[in-house]
């Protein structure tokens, strides 16, 4: 599974790189510090799974997930913000975002979502759109996000 990891963040970004890159079948083609560089990356290398962080220079997170749906990038989308409010999911889940972790405490849980993908476990958009949201805040990972409350289906 080819990925690329889209965060300002010089540091976390690293961080990233090094824990995709311990995953089996995992291997990043790339990293970008903001919006505008993480569109070209991803018009050049096709990349099956965008790590991406909301909160951007030059271009949001939400604008990379409009462009990618836009463009009907067969690529898989998994947010990973510091603002992982239900009304932020609930936003991203509208917009096309297959996944979507709390920075602040679901790196794991995204780690280990990538790994379920790359071994072809897991829930995995076949086409953008196809939304199977994950984690945020304290809730149990793998609930669909009710849109009307913000609130996790069972």
């Amino acid at each position: 599974m080819r990925i690329l990891i889209v965060d300002d963040s010089t540091e976390i970004r690293s961080r990233l790189v090094k824990l995709v890159s311990e995953v089996k079948n995992a291997r990043v083609v790339g990293s970008a510090g903001d919006g505008e560089e993480a569109l070209k990356i991803i018009d050049t290398r096709k990349p099956d799974l965008v790590m991406l962080d909301l909160q951007m220079p030059k271009k949001s997170g939400l604008a990379v997930i409009k462009w990618i749906i836009a463009n009907r990038v067969p690529t898989t989308i998994l947010v990973l913000t510091n603002f992982a409010t239900a009304h932020h999911a609930a936003v991203c889940e509208k917009l096309g975002a297959s996944f979507f972790f709390d920075k602040m405490t679901e790196i794991e849980q995204a780690i280990e979502k990538i790994g379920e993908l790359a071994s072809g476990g897991g829930k995995r958009s076949a086409s953008p759109g196809a939304v199977t949201a994950a984690g945020s805040g304290t809730n149990p990972p793998e609930k669909k996000i009710d849109n009307s409350t913000g609130n996790r289906d069972n």
